[in-house]
């Protein structure tokens, strides 16, 4: 075995060592072959890099290796355990907000990561995650930017005043002191407009279920929007290089929850939507990753929708490895044509705020030159993207 991995290879082995300590439907595969201690850390990388520290570790536990070092283990193992600490915090101040706006009456839909960990995993500490995501009415969102103030929190800089309310549909929170937890509130699910704007997210808000969570209920999405969610997001995110963490959700929701799914409401839901590409793309990834599919004929289904040329420019733009083009396609999915113009211009020309926290800008005076960077800069990211639209299949 040579010492180095390519990055791919190093994904292979992760997934067959996470595959055979917990089996999905799929048989799992032969167990790789030894590893020489540098490709043992080309592994841990990776395993770093996709989230699965904790998988890893705990594949290693069930089914020990004798080609693993005692300080390789040793470091797994510690970095196992300070993901489970950050987890716990993170829980501990989350579990506070969640009180406090279930006491004001103020729905809260927990989204993503912090959700999975407790719904679909054995150990919620298995399933590490960064920020925690919230879905919400967007007439909520003053109640909850002053509550989350109360505790501590300052949101991030927009692109301009009311920014964010006209052409977005999040807003970033950080905690500015311990335990620093990060907290998006989404009014909608997905960023990309020409998108956004065929969703129906009252569709996702008619499919919530409450779940406990340290014995607090909770809302989160049923099966059938946990699909949709994490599939959409993976794809017009990071379709070219979806986490294999997020794939492993999407394998956990198949095995465990597959026949609660309404596959049929599904279908409608993408077909109506325009994202029967993103949907199916990612389930077919997640079968080639994780060895767990979806139905065929709901496959088939999403494959036999006819997709049309605005959609596939739309997903094109979007989901392309270098996406920055998006915004062409945001702004020409923005209704009004000052509207078009104010959503572009904004991009290149954000307020000053903006600047100073974006590029930690240290004196007024040299906004300028920031501003002439990021000109320079949106170009060549914009151009470069256009060809990596044009490149995508």
């Amino acid at each position: 075995m040579p010492t180095e991995l390519a990055p791919a290879s190093a994904d292979e082995i992760l997934t067959a060592l996470i595959r055979r300590a917990f089996p999905f439907a799929a048989p799992p595969p032969l167990p790789p072959q030894r590893q020489t201690p540098d490709a043992w850390e080309t592994l841990v990388a990776r395993a770093r890099y996709h989230g699965l520290v904790p998988l890893l570790c705990a594949a290693l536990d069930a089914q020990p290796r004798d080609d693993v070092t005692e300080a390789q283990h040793s470091a797994l193992t510690d970095a196992y355990r300070s993901s489970a600490l950050a987890c716990a915090t993170k829980y501990h101040e989350l579990n506070a907000v969640l009180a406090q706006a279930r006491a004001q009456t103020l729905p809260l839909v927990l989204l993503k990561g912090a959700a999975l960990a407790q719904w679909l995993y054995p150990a919620p500490a298995l399933r590490p995650f960064g920020d925690a995501d919230v879905l919400l009415h967007q007439s909520d969102v003053p109640r909850l930017q002053a509550l989350l103030e109360t505790r501590g929190y300052h949101a991030h800089a927009e692109l301009s005043k009311g920014f964010g309310d006209a052409y977005y549909s999040e807003m970033a929170f950080a905690q500015t002191t311990a335990p620093r937890l990060a907290l998006d509130a989404h009014w909608h699910l997905f960023v990309p407009v020409y998108f956004r704007a065929r969703m129906d997210i009252r569709w996702f808000w008619a499919h919530t279920q409450t779940f406990l969570i340290n014995a607090q209920p909770v809302l989160i999405f049923d099966p059938t929007a946990q699909l949709l969610h994490l599939t959409i997001h993976a794809s017009l995110n990071h379709r070219h290089s979806p986490r294999l963490l997020w794939l492993y959700d999407l394998a956990l929701l198949l095995t465990k929850h597959g026949d609660a799914i309404d596959w049929d409401d599904a279908a409608r839901f993408a077909r109506a939507s325009q994202v029967t590409r993103s949907v199916r793309e990612i389930l077919e990834q997640t079968e080639t990753r994780w060895g767990v599919c979806a139905p065929a004929p709901f496959l088939q289904t999403l494959k036999n929708t006819r997709i049309g040329w605005s959609e596939r420019a739309a997903f094109a733009l979007t989901a392309a490895e270098h996406n920055q083009a998006r915004a062409l396609s945001d702004a020409l999915a923005t209704p009004g044509a000052m509207n078009k113009v104010r959503y572009a211009a904004r991009h290149v020309f954000p307020d000053a705020a903006y600047m100073t926290e974006h590029y930690r800008v240290s004196h007024r005076a040299l906004l300028p030159l920031y501003y002439a960077r990021r000109v320079l800069e949106t170009g060549w990211k914009f151009a470069r993207s256009i060809v990596s639209a044009l490149a995508s299949k």
